[in-house]
């Protein structure tokens, strides 16, 4: 079984969803969102662990809600792009950082109203138009 490789690397898949989510944003911005990912991952989160398992979980990364039109065009972006390169650096990067303190949710600014958990949970940081919050269960 060790010689069989997934077929969608789970690298490239952050990478798509962080462009997804955040490629309007700062490249801080985009690291926030890679560190949310990794620290779902990490706590089991609404993750098994994995990439897949948790960018992928129903209705977790509004990317990848049937609604949304950006998600097929994804399957053409380019790894060379500027963006894609951006959202790369920030996956790796993030592995290292703490932008976002540990957070494991995050809306945009611009929502009205805001999410109903985000009542319930402790507001971080602001990076761009992501509000990030720790979830104090």
């Amino acid at each position: 079984m060790s010689n069989f490789k997934p077929l969608i690397d789970q690298d490239a898949l952050a990478v798509v969803t962080i462009r997804l989510e955040a490629d309007g944003e700062p490249y801080a911005g985009k690291v926030g969102v890679a560190e949310v990912i990794r620290n779902r991952m990490r706590r089991l989160y609404s993750s098994d662990g994995t990439v897949s398992g948790t960018v992928l979980r129903r209705l977790q990364f509004s990317c990848w809600n049937a609604a949304d039109p950006r998600r097929a065009q994804m399957c053409n972006a380019y790894e060379a792009a500027p963006l894609s390169r951006a959202a790369r650096d920030a996956w790796d990067e993030s592995a290292h950082t703490a932008l976002v303190s540990g957070a494991t949710l995050y809306h945009a600014a611009t929502m009205d109203p805001y999410p109903d958990w985000a009542s319930r949970a402790k507001f971080v940081v602001q990076l761009g138009g992501h509000r990030f919050y720790r979830d104090e269960e």
